[in-house]
């Protein structure tokens, strides 16, 4: 559970300006996947650890609702300042603590998030929320891979060393 990244303004009005926005093919792949678990209207999408709301956006088109939670309030404060569709909500709530009621939502969706949640925690609180037929859906991104002609290999091992070194540090 995050409890001190992302917390200021200004870091995260950069986290808006420079984080890659997920593409509506994933979105699309992901309803598409639920409909065949779901036969039902689609009243409630909620996004838990949404950030600025980038991955919201792509699932607004399918939900009368979307209920987008942060831990952060100033990744809250971002979200609300930008153009999103009328039907995200956004709101300040940890990840165990989902602020629905149970059985109220057809998908529960992470993107690049729950690497911050308390697992355990988080699953049985999306047993509780989601419907019958309900589904979790978790993204993220993946590494890059190098593809110079003869560079690749060194390329590849010093990115592996320094995230490596990062990640001691998380």
């Amino acid at each position: 559970m995050a409890q001190k990244y992302f917390e200021g303004v200004a870091h995260a009005n950069l986290y808006a300006k420079f984080r890659p926005s997920p593409p509506q093919k994933l979105g699309n792949q992901i309803i598409s996947y639920l409909k065949k678990k779901y036969t039902g209207d689609l009243s409630l999408c909620l996004d838990v650890g949404c950030g600025n709301g980038q991955s919201s956006k792509i699932f607004s088109p399918y939900f009368q609702k979307v209920i987008a939670t942060d831990a952060s309030p100033a990744q809250v404060k971002v979200a609300k300042t930008m153009n999103h569709p009328p039907n995200i909500n956004f709101l300040v709530s940890l990840a165990e603590e989902l602020p629905v009621k149970d059985g109220s939502a057809q998908i529960v969706t992470a993107s690049q998030a729950c690497h911050w949640f308390d697992l355990a925690t988080f699953f049985k609180e999306t047993k509780r929320v989601l419907c019958p037929g309900g589904i979790v859906a978790l993204s993220g991104y993946t590494f890059p891979k190098f593809l110079h002609p003869t560079k690749a290999n060194d390329l590849q091992s010093a990115f592996n060393l320094v995230y490596h070194l990062i990640s001691l540090h998380c």
